[in-house]
C-alpha cells in the first residue's frame, strides 16, 4: 500500500492525492483494528523467532565485523547459536529476516557496504528516471517498487530469494536501457 500511495501522490492532482492519502491512512487504521490483524501483530510465534535471528546475526557481525559468518552461511549457523542459547534442539533457524542484519551477519560491514552502494545506485537510477528533464512513469513506478522491496526487507530477507533477484535484475536492466536512451548522461555514468 505504501508504494501505491507514493505513486498516487506523485501522479494524481493535488486534491486527489491528499484524498488518497487520507483514505489510505483511515483504511489502515480500520484494518489494524481487525481481530485477525491484531492477533498477528501480537503473536509471539511471528515476532520472537525473528528477534532471535536478528540477535544471532548481530552476534555473528560482532564476532567478525568485516566479513561476518560467511555469505549465506549465517542462515546455517544461526541454528547452532540458538540451540546453544536455549539449550534445546528445537529452534527456528534460517536467514535473518532482515536484509541489513542478514548482510551484517553473513558478509560483515564490507558486504553490507557493497549492498548499500548497489541498492543506493538502484534508488538513484529510478529517481533520476522519475525526476529527469523528461520525467518517466517507469522511473516513478520503479522507485516506488524499489522502496517497497526495501521496506519489506526490514522483516524478511527478500533480497536473497532467487525469484526476487530475477525481478530486480530485470528492473535494473530495463532502467539502464531506458536511462541510456532517455538520459544519455545517466547511461554514460552507468557504463563507467
Amino acid at each position: 500500500p505504501l508504494g501505491v500511495l507514493l505513486w498516487l501522490t506523485w501522479n494524481l492532482p493535488r486534491k486527489s492525492a491528499v484524498a488518497a492519502v487520507i483514505a489510505t491512512l483511515l483504511g489502515g487504521v480500520a484494518v489494524s483494528q481487525h481481530p485477525v490483524v491484531q492477533a498477528r501483530l501480537h503473536d509471539a510465534i511471528g515476532v520472537t523467532p525473528r528477534t532471535d535471528l536478528w540477535e544471532a546475526n548481530w552476534e555473528f557481525f560482532k564476532a567478525r565485523p568485516l566479513t561476518g559468518a560467511g555469505w549465506r552461511h549465517n542462515a546455517e549457523v544461526s541454528g547452532f547459536y540458538l540451540m546453544d542459547k536455549y539449550k534445546t534442539l528445537e529452534v527456528f533457524s534460517g536467514h535473518a529476516h532482515n536484509n541489513v542484519l542478514d548482510f551484517l551477519g553473513g558478509a560483515g560491514a564490507l558486504g553490507l557496504l557493497s549492498w548499500l552502494l548497489w541498492a543506493g545506485f538502484a534508488f538513484l537510477l529510478a529517481w533520476r528516471l522519475r525526476a529527469g528533464a523528461r520525467g518517466s512513469a517507469l522511473g516513478t513506478a520503479l522507485f516506488c517498487a524499489w522502496l517497497v522491496l526495501q521496506l519489506n526487507g526490514l522483516t524478511q530477507v527478500n533480497f536473497a530469494d532467487a525469484k526476487v533477484l530475477h525481478q530486480v535484475m530485470w528492473m535494473l536492466s530495463w532502467s539502464l536501457l531506458w536511462a541510456s536512451e532517455r538520459e544519455p548522461s545517466l547511461g554514460e555514468a552507468a557504463r563507467q
